[in-house]
């Protein structure tokens, strides 16, 4: 259950966030299950945020500051997250179907069995991510940083790997092909050898 005040500062805007963390140096906003549909918060300071379950749907969070931010099953559909950081958050079961993630930072967070379905993940910066059993299906990861990733058993279809960073993804060869997906030589050339099993899933061989 959020802290009512909580969501009352943080409707007013950035300015009010960073004010209440200038008076409470060390304190978390818990938004738990806030209705924050279509609020503005670009660039907040967010880090460490309890936001599980809460709605962020059409949200404008570019260049916000989300470091291991608590957003398990958050709705962040159609959301505007580019550029924000969102290092180790938790994002596990997420709704982020058609979210705007061009140039996000979510190196090692935790994406298990989240919603990327027609994401916009072009630049992102996905290293070491927890993406098991992730739906990517429709996914844009043009020039995307993937290495080290954990794919395993993660859903493709439709998706668009150009210039993408698979070098060392785990799980590849176990990925969920619902249908063909585009991988364009660049993203061999800079991946190294792709499982036979994943270049046949993406329909190539």
């Amino acid at each position: 259950m959020a802290n009512s005040e909580h969501v009352e500062l943080v409707q007013q805007g950035v300015e009010a966030v960073a004010a209440w963390r200038d008076q409470h140096p060390g304190s978390r906003l818990d938004l738990e299950g806030a209705d924050l549909q279509e609020v503005d918060l670009q660039g907040v300071d967010l880090q460490g945020v309890r936001l599980r379950g809460a709605n962020l749907r059409r949200a404008d969070l570019r260049g916000a500051y989300l470091q291991d931010a608590h957003l398990v099953r958050v709705n962040l559909h159609q959301a505007h997250l580019q550029g924000a950081y969102l290092q180790r958050a938790h994002l596990h079961g997420a709704y982020l179907e058609e979210a705007h993630l061009e140039e996000a930072h979510l190196e090692e967070a935790l994406l298990k069995l989240a919603n990327l379905q027609g994401a916009h993940l072009e630049g992102a910066y996905l290293v070491k991510a927890n993406l098991q059993w992730t739906n990517l299906q429709g996914a844009h990861l043009q020039r995307a940083h993937l290495h080290a990733s954990n794919l395993q058993e993660a859903f493709f279809g439709k998706t668009v790997f150009e210039d993408t960073d698979l070098r060392e993804a785990k799980g590849l060869d176990t990925c969920r092909h619902q249908d063909t997906s585009r991988l364009d030589p660049a993203t061999r050339a800079r991946s190294g050898m792709l499982p036979e099993r994943f270049l046949q899933g993406c329909g190539g061989g």
